[in-house]
C-alpha cells in the first residue's frame, strides 16, 4: 500500500466516489431498521 502510487493514479478521486458509494449505502441499510426502531 504506497500512498505515493494512490495519488499517482489519481486514487483519491475514486476512493472519494468508493467512499459516497458505501456511505450512500449504509445509510440507506441502517435508515430502514432505524425508522422501524424510532416509529415504535
Amino acid at each position: 500500500m504506497r500512498l505515493t502510487e494512490r495519488r499517482e493514479n489519481g486514487g483519491k478521486r475514486k476512493w472519494r466516489q468508493i467512499r459516497q458509494e458505501n456511505f450512500k449505502r449504509e445509510i440507506r441499510e441502517k435508515d430502514i431498521p432505524n425508522r422501524k426502531e424510532h416509529s415504535r
